[in-house]
């Protein structure tokens, strides 16, 4: 977690907004929020009212963002249990994907990105503009990343749940 705040606390000075935070403090033994709601909470009516409240709170965060810009970017960080020190960032890009022609990966969760900025999925990935390539530098490991560009090799999740429900894209394109 002290992750999420240092990286919070970052994006506020860089932007000089106040980024949108949700947490969940619950175990996943308790409530997986980043699963389908009747697997995620098993289907116990406490699980399911912690599961609601927490995709509430993102979704709301997510219309006052995209209210006022148009577009948003939504980090879904957490920890992973095996083993690998390193920061995953999962952009809904399947592992197998990597070394590949990535102009032909669809469905990304920064495809937006992509298309507003011109660089390729490749740049924003392994690229030396990839934030996996800012967390090097920073001397925290992180897949993909210019030194890691073939997360199949790992123990790797791509992106989850919350990242697929509620990409949050340019509305003005």
């Amino acid at each position: 977690m002290e992750m999420t705040i240092v990286l919070w606390k970052e994006l506020w000075k860089l932007l000089k907004s106040r980024p949108h935070m949700v947490i969940n403090h619950l175990h996943r033994r308790k409530v997986d929020v980043n699963r389908e709601e009747v697997i995620g909470t098993s289907d116990h009516k406490d699980s399911r009212a912690a599961w609601r409240a927490y995709h509430a709170y993102i979704e709301e965060a997510r219309r006052e963002i995209i209210g006022r810009h148009n577009r948003g970017l939504l980090l879904d960080i957490h920890g992973h249990q095996h083993d690998g020190d390193y920061i995953e960032l999962g952009y809904a890009i399947p592992p197998a994907s990597y070394g590949l022609d990535m102009s032909r990966v669809s469905g990304s969760s920064i495809q937006d990105l992509v298309r507003r900025t011109g660089l390729t999925l490749s740049d924003l990935t392994v690229g030396d503009l990839s934030l996996g390539h800012l967390f090097e530098v920073e001397g925290h490991p992180a897949l993909p990343s210019p030194q890691r560009t073939d997360p199949s090799s790992f123990k790797y999740y791509s992106g989850g749940f919350t990242i697929r429900l509620r990409l949050c894209v340019d509305t003005t394109a």
